[in-house]
């Protein structure tokens, strides 16, 4: 079976948008990572400042801390609002 040169020409356009449409999901997988990694940092040292000015103790602020993270909705950082 013979391909004819146009046929495989359009078969490798295609397999260069595919690679660079899967380059740029993957990036934008890693941008979301990264901002949901810095709200949640965010919202953890907000909750164990806030925490330490209530008057708790170091565990008392981390289990806030780590119960704001826990609590914190990350869909609208990922877009998914359902």
């Amino acid at each position: 079976m013979t391909t004819r040169p146009t046929q495989s020409l359009a078969r490798s356009g295609y397999v260069r948008y595919a690679s660079i449409m899967a380059d740029r999901i993957s990036e934008d997988r890693q941008e979301i990572a990264e901002a949901t990694q810095r709200v949640l940092v965010a919202v953890a040292l907000q909750a164990y400042a806030e925490a330490g000015l209530s008057g708790l103790c170091a565990e008392g602020r981390w289990e806030a801390a780590v119960g704001a993270m826990r609590s914190y909705d990350v869909r609208p950082i990922s877009g998914d609002t359902e």
